[in-house]
């Protein structure tokens, strides 16, 4: 019997160390970048899940890429005078958070607290994921007509967000103040990595009008410091049903390089699923 033990641990030993193996050539297949564009890939190859799993999440942050795929479409009979004025955003997005404590509600304080427990998280990525999770589960759906007026210049604090929806500006400023919450780990652990989260409006192309986070990951070298930033976008308003990190869409990337990012991603895709 201890002989058969040892054989199937060995095997398991074996198999285990193929799979790893595997699921590292999948990464020979991320576009080498020195401008950290596919980090949002590299994210998602890094997140403690099956390869299957990875491979969903990478389909979704794909349609991006798809120049048949094109979220503005939801914006289609949408009142957008709103959106329009840099001055106007710029107020918008920038001014010092005026947001009372989560701690009305049982429901609030239920959020608050759990984001006290992903504090205490020493990896940036993992907070990052835990946070938004929170934020998709809690947020209610896209809302343009929360009131009877059609004044929308109204600012939407997080708990008014939570409870009655609101619009991607509104959901992307209760990510905002959600991930600031956790950007600074709370873990006694050195290695604590910290991150930066910020508004993002889109000028033109499908993105035109349209608001998401932007979150900045320092990447160190062996010594603890700070090589580069790393960015990855995060967009609560289309991708609500799990944890999708995005390519910067602020790139304005051609058609050419669309084409390119989508092949790319079929390639780590068709890879994992072969896992």
């Amino acid at each position: 019997m201890p002989s058969l033990i040892f054989a199937v641990t060995i095997s398991f030993s074996i198999l285990l160390a193929m799979t790893t193996f595997a699921f590292e050539t999948c990464e020979e297949f991320v576009p080498d970048s020195n401008t950290s564009d596919w980090y949002f890939a590299k994210v998602i190859l890094g997140l403690n899940e099956q390869a299957k799993q990875k491979a969903e999440r990478l389909k979704s942050a794909c349609k991006n890429f798809d120049s048949s795929n094109d979220f503005s479409v939801w914006l289609n009979g949408l009142d957008t005078w709103h959106f329009r004025g840099s001055l106007f955003y710029l107020i918008y997005a920038e001014i010092p958070d005026a947001f009372r404590n989560l701690s009305h509600t049982e429901e609030e304080i239920n959020y608050a607290n759990q984001l006290t427990e992903i504090k205490k998280i020493p990896s940036a990525v993992e907070r990052i994921k835990e946070t938004y999770s929170l934020v998709i589960r809690h947020q209610k759906p896209y809302n343009y007509k929360l009131t009877p007026s059609s004044n929308r210049e109204i600012i939407y604090t997080p708990e008014r967000t939570l409870k009655y929806g609101g619009v991607c500006r509104d959901f992307a400023r209760t990510l905002k103040w959600s991930l600031q919450q956790v950007a600074k780990s709370s873990s006694t652990d050195r290695n604590a990595e910290t991150f930066t989260p910020e508004i993002q409006w889109g000028h033109d192309g499908k993105d035109k009008g349209h608001m998401w986070v932007s979150v900045n990951v320092p990447i160190r070298n062996t010594n603890g410091h700070i090589q580069r930033f790393a960015h990855i976008d995060l967009d609560s308003t289309n991708y609500n049903l799990s944890f999708v990190p995005l390519m910067p869409l602020s790139k304005n990337l051609s058609h050419q390089q669309m084409k390119q990012n989508f092949k790319s991603c079929q390639q780590i895709i068709s890879c994992l699923e072969q896992n």
